[in-house]
């Protein structure tokens, strides 16, 4: 088990046989990469599993470090990671398929903005296009939505933008996006991915969340949603990915909008899964998505291989 400082409530498992503490992966990526690294050459731990947006992107920048160790990491490739990562990918990515998508705008300076202003549509919504954006060193920088980052008119679409826009190196360095707002509710297909092609699932509706304009689901509700769910699997086939995954929409009564896709494990692709369909065994998939290059369990190994958690 991996963690900021020792004593986390993680390592206090009965199934944690080993603490590693690491640096911050958002203000000291690098480091926090050959601490991981060192763990591994240490000890011949199976695989190193990032749970949160800072240590999977760390680790998905520098995967190919890790698989010099012979221990697998479980993220994807960082040129498909960075596909779903940055909002601006991941809408070019829908644009090419059926999957539809807020109307989107991608300014690069306040000057850019002003040209826009008076022509689209509000509300809009100015976000970042990552949680955790990085700067030109590759630090980390967290940015959550709240109810200020919504404009209303064209002169609180400049001010919403310049504000942002200069929050911190990580923003001026990758300056926000502009999103149409769709009226609707918040959908989800959840799942794990095998080569491009979702071998276990859970649709889920959004009921509440924290804060309200957006963020952590609270409460939320299984459903079943064919159209979802096809638009998921294009996108999970274009991009060819392995592993674990969240494609988000909001469900509005027109359709189904793509609002952001999670490349990582998160708390539903846990807790979820004893009710996830399957359209063939998900054990075998869960060693895939482990690392891309290993297609099954390393000879003598079992499900009690040891792992190293990155929290």
């Amino acid at each position: 088990m991996g963690a900021l400082e020792r004593g986390s409530l993680g390592a206090h498992s009965r199934y944690v046989d080993a603490e590693v503490v690491y640096p911050d992966p958002a203000s000291q990526p690098a480091a926090f990469v050959d601490a991981v690294e060192t763990a591994a050459e240490a000890k011949e731990y199976f695989a190193v599993i990032p749970t949160r947006d800072d240590t999977t992107t760390a680790i998905a920048r520098h995967k190919d470090h890790l698989d010099a160790t012979g221990t697998l990491a479980g993220v994807e490739d960082w040129s498909r990671f960075r596909r779903v990562a940055d909002k601006a990918r991941t809408v070019a990515l829908a644009a090419d398929l059926s999957v539809p998508v807020p109307e989107t705008w991608t300014p690069e300076s306040p000057d850019a903005v002003a040209a826009i202003a008076d022509e689209i549509s509000y509300p809009v919504l100015v976000k970042p296009r990552s949680k955790h954006v990085a700067d030109d060193q590759g630090r980390l920088y967290t940015h959550e939505i709240s109810d200020r980052d919504y404009a209303h008119s064209p002169a609180d679409l400049r001010s919403t933008y310049e504000r942002l826009a200069t929050a911190d190196p990580g923003m001026r360095a990758t300056p926000p996006l502009v999103q149409a707002v769709v009226d609707g509710d918040t959908a989800t297909t959840v799942g794990v991915a095998d080569d491009g092609e979702l071998v276990a699932t859970f649709q889920e509706l959004r009921l509440r969340t924290t804060p309200h304009s957006g963020g952590s689901s609270t409460l939320i509700r299984g459903i079943h949603d064919d159209q979802m769910r096809a638009y998921a699997d294009e996108l999970v086939a274009e991009l060819g990915w392995t592993g674990p995954i969240q494609v988000e929409f909001m469900r509005s009564q027109e359709d189904c909008y793509l609002i952001e896709i999670n490349g990582r494990y998160w708390g539903r692709s846990r807790w979820r899964r004893p009710r996830a369909s399957t359209s063939r065994g998900s054990t075998s998939a869960c060693w895939r998505a482990s690392g891309r290059q290993s297609t099954a369990a390393p000879t003598g190994a079992s499900s009690s291989s040891d792992c190293c958690t990155a929290t």
